[in-house]
């Protein structure tokens, strides 16, 4: 039985750091030496998939989260926070163990070589089965994604800037090959990028592009939002309500497991009772 979940992770500087300009990889970097100090075999396992099990939101002050930390010093005591998505139970119950385990130990991860300790772990949204998500969702005739941060979608015309919003099938064709990539194999959609191009349309946006630096190169996205209407039949429009909900946890795009394509959702009915663990897209970001 696979499930997904969010987590939020506070990690708490223990000497002076200064960061580099491409600060998304340095919490990359910190889960895969986490992952590879559980299980080396693993930990190089989950890195070389092409489609990642998880999605990261770069690391952002406690008390500033608006502000960039790209180059910035930080004192020791700083708090940071970031959010995980992961979209498979192995991976949830090992990132789990080993960020408890060092919570409680005090040992510190590393952040570009220097020291910080786990100060807290929580889950914000989940752990939820599959199942169980799909179940949640409501037919939907309008959605709208934000892009929270750089997001990269691939398209026909790279040069051509993305104004207004992603085009509709590669945008939630990319969900749907997450979806299939991690969902239980009994759990199939009736979706496919013939049907959401006949039947979704962007209406409104406004998006402006970005260019986040990894490091080794600079990657160019668009931040902003984007606002569809949504066609066809009931089960259709319930489905692309469940991907579009399933952003949340899978991020947008390429490059989710290094900060990119984090994406909050718009429009999605509330589920019955309310269950805060149920289409988390509209919920906030860390602290």
């Amino acid at each position: 039985m696979n499930v997904m979940s969010l987590l939020e992770v506070r990690l708490r500087t223990t000497e002076p750091i200064v960061l580099p300009r491409a600060v998304a990889p340095v919490l990359h970097g910190a889960i895969h030496r986490l992952l590879e100090g559980f299980d080396p075999e693993y930990g190089q396992q989950i890195h070389g998939r092409q489609l990642k099990p998880l999605s990261m939101s770069p690391p952002r002050l406690c008390q500033a989260p608006e502000r960039e930390l790209g180059g910035a010093s930080l004192i020791p005591g700083t708090v940071l926070a970031a959010r995980i998505g992961v979209l498979e139970a192995s991976l949830l119950g090992i990132l789990l163990a080993e960020l408890l385990a060092h919570r409680q130990t005090s040992v510190p991860l590393s952040l570009d070589g220097r020291g910080a300790v786990v100060e807290d772990v929580r889950l914000i949204g989940g752990p939820i089965t599959y199942h169980g998500f799909a179940r949640l969702a409501r037919p939907v005739s309008e959605l709208g994604l934000q892009f929270v941060t750089p997001t990269i979608v691939r398209r026909k015309r790279e040069d051509k800037p993305i104004t207004r919003g992603p085009d509709p099938r590669p945008l939630f064709g990319g969900y749907l090959r997450r979806w299939r990539s991690f969902a239980p194999p009994g759990l199939t959609l009736t979706v496919t990028e013939e049907l959401i191009a006949a039947n979704i349309a962007l209406v409104a946006g406004q998006c402006a592009p970005r260019v986040v630096d990894l490091g080794k190169f600079r990657q160019h996205g668009f931040t902003g939002l984007a606002w569809y209407r949504i066609d066809g039949d009931d089960r259709f429009r319930a489905e692309i309500a469940t991907l579009a909900a399933y952003s949340a946890y899978c991020g947008t795009g390429a490059r989710t497991a290094y900060g990119m394509g984090q994406t909050i959702v718009h429009g999605l009915a509330p589920p019955p009772g309310d269950d805060p663990t149920a289409l988390p897209g509209r919920a906030s970001g860390p602290c």
